[in-house]
């Protein structure tokens, strides 16, 4: 056998790999490259994230805080769950005192494992810095967060939609039949050896 023929196949092989390479990172990449607009009639629409209240959390060396606010007639309420940070178990034999502003403390009520309090009335697209105060026995704490109303007409971001699975199979696929094709043609060149 002439060795320029062996040394010829065994190029166009190289080549043909590197062809099938190339085919399979191509659609692996338009599948990745693709986005909104881009999609087909009949897929399903992507998943919106709930709408969430507006939330604050805190955190001490003895307590975790989330405060979430809830909103009720011409004011809101913000609903206090206090926890202790070594086994977060519900504080409940305590006083919450929330300070809004310099001059406006509110006292937190208790409800069950959670505290509440009466914020008012509260404008969109603000941010309120509180502070809380905790008293439990002997043991007292101070706690910082601030408070993010989102703006009127603000939406959740919608999740993001799954990767197309045909394009994917499909890249798979071609790339199946490419590597098929590189082995049938070195069996091919070696039966020809």
């Amino acid at each position: 056998m002439n060795p320029d023929t062996s040394r010829n196949e065994h190029t166009r092989t190289r080549r043909l790999g590197a062809w099938a390479l190339a085919a399979f990172f191509g659609a692996a990449g338009s599948a990745a490259c693709a986005h909104e607009g881009h999609d087909h009639a009949d897929a399903a629409p992507a998943a919106q994230a709930p709408d969430r209240q507006p939330r604050l959390e805190a955190r001490t060396p003895d307590y975790e805080l989330v405060g979430i606010v809830e909103k009720a007639g011409a004011g809101a309420n913000l609903r206090i769950y206090l926890d202790r940070h070594s086994d977060n178990s519900p504080v409940g034999a305590s006083e919450i005192v929330v300070e809004v502003a310099p001059d406006r403390s509110i006292a937190a009520k208790a409800d069950g494992d959670s505290f509440v309090a009466e914020l008012g009335p509260l404008a969109a697209g603000t941010r309120m810095p509180l502070v809380f105060a905790i008293s439990e026995g002997e043991r007292h704490d101070l706690m910082g967060g601030i408070l993010e109303i989102p703006a009127a007409g603000t939406a959740a971001a919608p999740a993001t939609a799954p990767e197309n699975p045909i394009m994917l199979w499909g890249a798979a696929a071609a790339l199946a039949v490419i590597l098929a094709l590189v082995i049938a043609r070195m069996r091919g060149t070696r039966r020809a050896a």
